[in-house]
């Protein structure tokens, strides 16, 4: 809740590792690492832990992936304690974690040797998930004067510091993996749901958080720990049913209060 001014901050359940991710920000608050360091080390962190999910070691690999979610925290933590919010690693941020989720889940069916449409639906399933998370929570803080670095629609624009050449690309890049997502949960948003009052609903808020990325990376954590990952792509594939209906039904409710 960093990114939102302190009156009006919800319960953010996919948070939990924020204690943890801002101490070790303040580790690095003054020396030269920057946020995209940290980005790139949970990126590499990341990569290891789908290669060990791929061999079967799911213990280490469910342990790597909690670090990588909690270096991920940790990356936006210390661009806030320096004062540097960074265009190219908002847009590093969410492509490394596409990436990563994509890795993780067919490193699974790849080791079983099976499941791979349900790989790729579960794949899906989460990376609507988290447009949708995003695009309430981008909202929401815009709306109360929180953090601006990330945008409902989001443009190549930088800072002073931001190499402008590195940005296009990965500008480009996230124009590809997640500009049809962002556009089809607007579209969802208005059309489907279409009840604005929801925006500033911190219940409705807190709720859709259950949804999010560290909610997600916490659920395939477990299931790896306890050697069946596999339940984690029904697990993914149900939530992602379950989310647009629970939009649609509290968007109902408080239509009619």
């Amino acid at each position: 809740m960093e990114k939102i001014p302190k009156e009006h901050r919800f319960r953010d359940f996919s948070d939990y590792a924020r204690p943890l991710a801002l101490w070790i920000a303040r580790l690095f608050e003054n020396t030269p690492v920057r946020a995209i360091h940290l980005t790139i080390l949970y990126f590499i962190i990341g990569i290891a832990a789908a290669y060990l999910i791929y061999l079967g070691k799911f213990l280490l690999a469910g342990i790597l992936v909690m670090v990588k979610n909690i270096l991920d925290a940790a990356d936006g933590s210390l661009a806030r304690l320096q004062k540097r919010p960074s265009r190219v690693g908002r847009f590093a941020d969410s492509i490394a974690d596409i990436i990563l989720n994509f890795l993780f889940l067919f490193a699974i069916a790849l080791h079983y040797g099976c499941c791979y449409v349900q790989a790729f639906v579960a794949f899906l399933s989460i990376s609507l998930q988290g447009s949708f998370f995003n695009y309430y929570y981008v909202l929401y803080r815009h709306k109360v004067g929180g953090d601006t670095t990330s945008r409902v629609d989001e443009n190549p624009e930088g800072y002073p510091w931001d190499n402008p050449q590195l940005l296009r690309i990965l500008y480009a890049l996230y124009v590809i993996l997640y500009k049809w997502q962002d556009k089809l949960v607007e579209w969802f948003d208005r059309v489907i749901a279409g009840n604005p009052r929801v925006h500033t609903d911190r219940t409705f808020l807190s709720i859709v958080t259950l949804f999010g990325l560290g909610i997600h990376l916490l659920i395939l954590s477990i299931t790896l720990i306890a050697g069946v990952p596999l339940i984690s792509f029904w697990i993914f594939i149900s939530m992602g049913i379950l989310l647009p209906v629970f939009i649609v039904v509290y968007g109902r409710m408080k239509g009619r209060q």
